[in-house]
């Protein structure tokens, strides 16, 4: 029998849920939807500290981008108490304020004694590293070498490391060449993901380092890189040969391609017969004279193509859509955008029923008819007739799931050629019947405001989120938020610009 003291300890606490050992409160946890477990958490202390058992924080993200006196401290509690146990860590921060930075560092000194990590996922505001409210002597060299080291610490610290992304910053590009090298002598078994690829803000005149790729022949479990299309030559794609796990390539195209040597149809078909399981994403981004070659220097018949997205290269290429049906049984995603207000083709699909000029088809229509696996396609900055739209979904059917374009931009089709604008509920039935799924054109206000002021909003605010994604490749993410005191799960739509967010109130508040 227990002693007699012991007697008394178990009748006095027999009835208080507040002492429920730790098993026994893990054990509960786990029976919990996450709202559920946040909810719980609110009810006491003792049960606030069940919550932060590090299984529930495998994956975290810290919004870091918008601080101010308020919200610093909580984020400041946030990185205290997930910051050494978080697995997978993505971090969202303002690459142009330095509180942003100080917050950010601090983050990064937890995580460089964290020895679970495995992800490091960086997601700035903007592709270059100024702080417009810092020390007056602070320079983007400075901070990128601030950022370099603390990756290059984790990098050395941490153990089987599997998912690093540089979030498409220039300044931390410059530093590749180290980051492979110590991935190489520390992770080159256990590497799974590498985002290397950048958003040049003046792609005329940025100038890249060569990239040593030979140390990627060592990553035996690469299956996604990013890389600018820069770097991509026959020579590369054979190294990749020897990484036959691989599954994605996601290049970024910006600059001039005409001093670029290009790859060749052999190398390609080298490379998908190594890595049958390949997919390739090709990023087109403010390039203006690439993507007028993109048909007949870029686009290779070999290509194992997925996913075309050209960003405003303020050009409209129907040849290069037309010869995408190159790609009928891999490409599943086709994005044109630009801003309406510096497109010089805004009338060119109008402009293919023109009687005047002779009709012929829409490039959009005919890539729908070729490519039949196509799931998704997004046109902005271009008008069209609603008739137009109503037929790729007809050709595509249920197997197109999503077709995300601007109510102002839909025109009626009559049998004289005009731009009589239109809002016909029956073209919003007829795709959603078609497509099997609600559908609605999106009107003004459900886009990024950098596509009707670009002037005042920098592109890189639209283009880092779905440029990141690319990587991840899961929107859905435990996340804090600091302005609402509660924890948030997020479901962002990265064809908007946007986020749907999902309040979890409580949890939060650490007291």
């Amino acid at each position: 029998m227990l002693p007699k003291k012991y007697h008394k300890r178990r009748i006095k606490y027999s009835n208080d849920w507040s002492q429920l050992p730790n098993v026994v409160l893990d054990h509960v946890f786990s029976y919990l939807s996450w709202s559920d477990k946040v909810k719980a958490s609110s009810t006491c202390k003792r049960w606030r500290t069940g919550l932060y058992h590090p299984r529930y924080w495998e994956t975290v993200s810290f919004p870091l981008s918008e601080l101010n006196d308020k919200n610093k401290e909580k984020a400041r509690y946030f990185i205290q108490a997930f910051g050494k146990i978080v697995k997978y860590a993505n971090i969202y921060f303002n690459s142009t304020d330095f509180k942003s930075y100080s917050v950010t560092d601090e983050l990064l000194y937890a995580l460089r004694d964290n020895m679970r990590l495995k992800k490091l996922m960086l997601i700035p505001t903007h592709c270059a590293l100024f702080p417009i409210n810092g020390p007056c002597n602070s320079s983007a060299t400075l901070n990128a070498s601030w950022l370099y080291y603390h990756i290059l610490s984790i990098l050395r610290n941490t153990d089987k490391f599997e998912e690093l992304s540089i979030g498409c910053l220039n300044d931390v590009a410059m530093y590749s060449n180290k980051l492979l090298k110590i991935i190489a002598d520390y992770h080159s078994k256990s590497i799974r993901a590498l985002g290397f690829a950048t958003l040049k803000c003046d792609p005329d005149e940025h100038i890249l380092d060569s990239l040593n790729y030979g140390y990627i022949q060592n990553f035996t479990n690469l299956q996604v890189l990013s890389v600018n299309y820069d770097y991509v030559d026959d020579q590369f794609l054979q190294i990749l040969c020897n990484c036959m796990s691989l599954k994605r390539i996601v290049i970024h195209i910006h600059s001039n391609i005409k001093i670029h040597p290009g790859t060749s149809e052999e190398a390609w078909r080298q490379l998908t017969k190594y890595c049958p399981k390949l997919e390739l994403r090709l990023n087109v981004i403010h390039a203006y004279y690439a993507v007028l070659d993109l048909h007949t220097s870029i686009l290779k018949k070999s290509m194992p193509l997925t996913h075309l997205r050209v960003f405003f290269c303020e050009k409209l290429n129907s040849e290069a859509l037309n010869s995408l049906h190159m790609y009928q049984n891999s490409l599943k995603s086709l994005w044109w955008v630009d801003a309406p207000i510096y497109s010089s083709d805004c009338n060119v699909l109008l402009k293919l029923n023109d009687p005047s000029n002779g009709v012929r088809m829409n490039p959009f229509i005919f890539v729908a008819w070729r490519c039949t696996n196509l799931e998704e396609l997004v046109l902005f900055g271009y008008n069209y007739f609603a008739d137009d739209l109503c037929a790729i979904s007809r050709l595509r059917g249920p197997v197109l799931k999503q077709v995300s374009v601007l109510r102002s931009e839909m025109h009626e089709s009559t049998d004289e050629w005009s731009y009589h604008q239109t809002s016909s509920k029956e073209i919003q039935e007829e795709m959603s019947r078609r497509m099997g799924r609600p559908w609605k054109p999106l009107k003004k206000c459900e886009l990024h405001p950098v596509f009707f002021s670009p002037e005042k909003y920098d592109s890189a605010e639209y283009l880092l989120p779905i440029l990141c994604k690319d990587i991840e490749g899961n929107a859905n993410e435990v996340h804090f938020s600091l302005y609402h005191g509660c924890f948030e799960s997020r479901n962002i739509n990265y064809t908007l610009g946007f986020e749907k967010v999902t309040h979890y109130r409580a949890g939060c508040s650490h007291r």
